[in-house]
């Protein structure tokens, strides 16, 4: 069974993902001060990603484990 994963665990998941990302693939995100910060440039990438998935229908395997 197929179920719609909640946007607090689509976050999660791919900021989980690029939280693992090469520094170089993040190095064109840049803070208000035009500074690199890590942090932020997943949360960033991780919200814009999210809201590029908003037209598709996202679903995973029932029976995972949930994120809080």
């Amino acid at each position: 069974m197929l179920i719609r994963p909640s946007d607090d665990e689509l976050n999660h998941v791919i900021g989980a993902a690029l939280g693992k990302a090469e520094t170089y693939a993040l190095r064109d995100v840049l803070s208000a001060t035009r500074a690199f910060n890590r942090r932020e440039a997943v949360d960033t990438l991780t919200a814009r990603i999210v809201e590029a998935l908003g037209p598709y229908e996202i679903t995973r395997e029932a029976g995972e484990a949930a994120f809080s």
